[in-house]
């Protein structure tokens, strides 16, 4: 874990040093360097570099967002070769950036990084929109949320969703019963929200595969981007408990509660302070 440590102090700077939700591809990089540590972020951005002076030229001519959009389109998922990872969803290679890049697979957040990317340096007015479920792309408008703004679905090969597209998405991703609320649904995610995100894709990965320790290093990170996600703490603890870590796994729990006395697994994170505390009657106080 040692050099896990060391990896944890340069996210910990790269987050001081970019506190105006820049450098996407940085942080993405210092993510991926979780599982290729000698990763740089230079070849990546020379290669994005080189594709958007690709993309550039077929531009020429194409005048709406809509035009602009499918030149863009074209080229990502055409002539690169880019899709999404529908027969091996759930696994890691689809959160890490130069995995990505070399085998054009990915989920929705990581092909809509490197799309956002790429589109950003041909000047286009791209966003992340961290719709729930299913991470979209937004062409801005004079308002996000206004009249000319387009919602764009890279998992599905870069399409412009129509109202119905997206009420359907909510309907799958949030409920039957639910309906669109763009000001809930359609929020604008910077580029600390999808490295959050991207975190938070990983956690879940490696927790369902026992790799802990790993789960456990993203959960600290998800919390260096956002102090207040209490899930992360609570999900450190139970990790720490599974690993035989109880003095770790009380202190997390404990803070847990502390911090989300209203949370609806309250009794159960209880519970398993409880029996941790059971087992180890000195930490009673």
């Amino acid at each position: 874990m040692a050099s896990f440590d060391l990896l944890t102090g340069e996210f910990k700077r790269f987050l001081e040093q970019n506190p105006a939700e820049d450098n996407l591809v940085e942080g993405a990089i210092l993510i991926a360097r979780q599982e290729y540590p000698k990763l740089s972020a230079k070849p990546f951005h020379r290669e994005l570099d080189q594709m958007a002076l690709e993309a550039g030229d077929r531009l020429s001519g194409a005048l709406s967002p809509e035009l602009r959009i499918a030149v863009l389109n074209h080229y990502f998922f055409e002539d690169l070769g880019f899709q999404g990872n529908r027969e091996r969803y759930y696994e890691a290679a689809n959160s890490y950036w130069p995995d990505v890049m070399e085998r054009r697979l990915g989920i929705p957040i990581s092909l809509a990084a490197v799309y956002l990317e790429l589109g950003r340096r041909l000047g286009f007015p791209l966003s992340g929109i961290n719709f729930p479920g299913h991470f979209l792309v937004g062409w801005r408008g004079p308002d996000l949320g206004g009249p000319g703004a387009l919602y764009i679905d890279v998992f599905a090969g870069g399409k412009i969703l129509t109202p119905a597209d997206l009420n359907g998405l909510v309907k799958r991703f949030v409920g039957e019963e639910e309906a669109l609320r763009p000001e809930r649904h359609l929020k604008e995610a910077g580029s600390r929200e999808m490295l959050h995100r991207m975190l938070s894709n990983l956690k879940a990965i490696h927790a369902q595969t026992g790799h802990l320790e790993r789960a456990i290093l993203c959960a600290q990170w998800m919390r260096l981007i956002k102090p207040d996600d209490w899930n992360s703490l609570r999900d450190m603890g139970i990790f720490w408990a599974s690993l035989g870590k109880n003095a770790q796994a009380e202190e997390a729990l404990s803070a847990y509660l502390e911090a989300a006395p209203k949370s609806p697994d309250y009794s159960l994170v209880w519970q398993t302070l409880y029996a941790l505390r059971a087992k180890n009657p000195v930490h009673w106080n």
